[in-house]
């Protein structure tokens, strides 16, 4: 799969009014240290849409190292 070209010759992007990329469909998936559920990530709606812990098998959202509630 090919996609159009649309920078300028100074690196800059440009917007094409017959492409519209809305986002609308697509998952983010974050591989990190865990997430913390504070305030910015469940209130006033909780974002937090799934939670998978591979290492100590635990099934609500933590993050032991605090990296990962940073990154995301």
């Amino acid at each position: 799969m090919s996609f159009p070209n649309y920078s300028s010759q100074r690196g800059e992007a440009k917007t094409s009014p017959e492409t519209l990329f809305t986002g609308k469909g697509i998952g983010i998936a974050f591989l990190d240290t865990g997430i913390s559920p504070v305030a910015d990530f469940i209130s006033p709606l909780n974002r937090i849409v799934a939670f998978r812990d591979f290492v100590n098998g635990k099934k609500e959202p933590y993050d032991d190292n605090g990296h990962g509630t940073h990154v995301t």
